[in-house]
């Protein structure tokens, strides 16, 4: 059901897969799992990173070299290097690996997801965030930016996760159940609004 959901042929399917896989707002960049110095030593601007991913996403051709710095193993989607060694892949990343990432980006800061973390959490000398606090113990924090300076805020809602050990409920949306219809109602509101947001971010 699900991955019928997220499937190329569905409107949710098609939005996601339209949707930049790396995002510099200001001089944040925004990566699922970073920025290694393997790829910023590519000379591969945002766009061409974007444009990569939504081809691959369409089926069409994409330059291999754009297509590994977002998917391979030290690609903006996978890459763990800011956390831990990832044996027969890369090393930890050094200060120096970051503040050349940033350099290539010309960027200040990279924040990033994909590796979970008890809270927000500022490493390299403020130059890199994790944000992925997205288990029922972790603090209900958020990162804020304002005017360039980063700010971690409280977030009064839980998050009532289900126990890792219970399997996930899954049912079908149904057009007859009023909730589901809210709640696409609403999806297609944001998505919209999402969409009058101007390019590049």
């Amino acid at each position: 059901g699900q991955e019928r959901a997220f499937g190329a042929d569905t409107v949710l399917g098609q939005w996601l897969r339209a949707q930049p896989v790396i995002v510099k707002a200001g001089k944040v960049l925004f990566a699922h799992g970073g920025i290694s110095k393997e790829v910023a030593s590519k000379n591969l601007s945002v766009e061409a990173l974007n444009s990569a991913m939504r081809s691959y996403w369409g089926g069409q051709h994409a330059p291999a070299t754009a297509l590994d710095a977002v998917l391979g193993n030290n690609g903006v989607t996978q890459y763990r290097g800011y956390f831990m060694d990832m044996p027969d892949a890369y090393g930890k990343a050094s200060q120096a690996d970051v503040d050349a990432a940033l350099r290539a980006y010309e960027a200040d800061a990279i924040v990033v997801g994909h590796t979970l973390v008890d809270k927000v959490t500022p490493l390299y000398g403020k130059k890199v965030y994790a944000v992925d606090v997205n288990t029922n113990e972790a603090a209900q924090e958020a990162l804020v930016f304002e005017n360039g300076v980063a700010t971690v805020v409280a977030v009064d809602s839980g998050r009532m996760l289900p126990p890792e050990s219970e399997p996930r409920k899954v049912r079908s949306l149904s057009l007859f159940n009023s909730s589901d219809r809210a709640i696409l109602k609403q999806m297609v509101e944001r998505s919209y609004a999402l969409s009058q947001l101007p390019q590049p971010y």
